[in-house]
């Protein structure tokens, strides 16, 4: 019973062992599936580690022929102990008394394979080396030896792979950048609603301004007027019936240019006198008249109004007076406004036949009247704006 205890010990160890071998090839198919797997995600990233797992393929390929030829091995050891088995049972069977001995002898007489195929079991009896243990646990730290010589500049690395991008950084105002190029003309924009008025802006001064002549006085106003010159009234004889019939501000520092000695009986001009008895104009009839030219930058319009010594409202008074004319029965003249404080040319009595600067008086039988009255002497203003 002992010998057929070991036999079937050893048929039983010889199913382990193939059983072994079996799930050892299935795990090393599943293996070499995972290691195919991994070199084709591989081959994307490094190819050194491509030519590796080649390697490891063909290494697993070369192991998986050895396991095969082991099971070879294998199926020709369990042919060799199921015959034994039937030897072992026919000599028990037998009751055969053959002893110890008698069985070795024959075991010496089996064939070469047979022998082999024993060699073979013992050495699977040993069994394989089995899979590799765990790392052991981190000794103590050693002794801090000497620093290295340094050594060589490794070769570039492949660039890594683009990290997470990062969180955004404190906002801190930099400086202004230079400025772009022109860019191209816009079309042009639809109008926009028209917009308030505006404040109106402080009065400017008037451009240009206006000149005047202030008959019967040597000045101009205290109103902001400028003299441009003083001078003397004169024009034509009220005895003739030609020249000028407006009277003119002659200044008293003439110029000449060309001109012929003796009368040549061209037009004449004759200093201009008062002409009244009244006393109104002038205390005595035959005095010469003065004059002034002014001159008013702020002002831009100018008008004398006759029968009236004020201006009207928004109006500036430049003088007033009272207004005068050549003598009726004389040659027509301009009408002039003769200043109310006139003044006269000093040294000059008597009449002269000048230009007559006579008071105007007012017909009612041309139907003036009312609202004048005739008889009375008509006032004037010379107004500005």
């Amino acid at each position: 019973m002992g010998a057929v205890s070991t036999v079937q010990i050893s048929v039983v160890l010889s199913v382990v062992c193939l059983v072994v071998v079996f799930v050892g090839g299935w795990y090393l198919q599943s293996s070499l599936i995972q290691l195919n797997t991994q070199v084709m995600e591989q081959q994307y990233h490094n190819q050194e580690q491509t030519e590796q797992l080649n390697k490891r393929i063909i290494k697993q390929n070369n192991k998986i022929s050895e396991q095969q030829l082991q099971m070879e091995q294998l199926n020709i050891i369990i042919d060799v102990l199921l015959d034994r088995n039937g030897m072992y049972k026919d000599h028990y069977d037998t009751r055969d008394n053959t002893s110890h001995h008698e069985i070795v002898k024959r075991q010496n007489q089996q064939s070469p394979t047979t022998i082999k195929a024993d060699s073979t079991i013992i050495k699977l009896l040993h069994g394989r080396d089995g899979v590799q243990g765990r790392d052991g646990r981190d000794g103590t730290p050693g002794i801090k030896g000497d620093r290295g010589s340094k050594g060589n500049q490794g070769s570039k690395g492949d660039q890594g792979l683009n990290g997470d991008k990062g969180s955004k950084g404190e906002s801190k105002d930099g400086r202004d950048g230079r400025d772009g190029a022109q860019g191209i003309k816009g079309d042009v924009g639809p109008c926009g609603d028209k917009g308030d008025q505006g404040l109106t802006g402080p009065k400017g001064e008037a451009a240009g301004g206006l000149i005047y002549v202030r008959w019967g006085h040597d000045s101009c106003p205290s109103n902001g007027a400028q003299l441009v010159y003083t001078g003397r009234a004169a024009g034509s004889s009220h005895t003739q019936k030609g020249g000028g019939a407006n009277p003119q501000c002659l200044p008293l520092d003439p110029n000449y240019l060309r001109y012929r000695s003796g009368a040549q009986e061209y037009s004449q001009m004759f200093a201009a006198e008062y002409h009244a008895t009244n006393g109104l104009v002038a205390s005595t009839s035959g005095i010469d008249v003065p004059c002034a030219v002014c001159y008013i930058p702020t002002r831009t319009a100018l008008y004398m109004i006759p029968g009236k010594y004020t201006c009207p409202t928004g109006w500036e008074t430049e003088y007033y007076g009272y207004l005068t004319a050549e003598y009726y029965s004389f040659t027509r003249s301009f009408y002039t406004c003769v200043d109310d404080a006139m003044k006269q040319v000093p040294g000059s009595i008597g009449f002269q036949d000048g230009t007559l600067f006579s008071p105007v008086e007012v017909k009612c039988k041309s139907r003036l009247c009312p609202p004048y009255e005739e008889t009375k002497e008509l006032t004037c203003a010379v107004c500005t704006k």
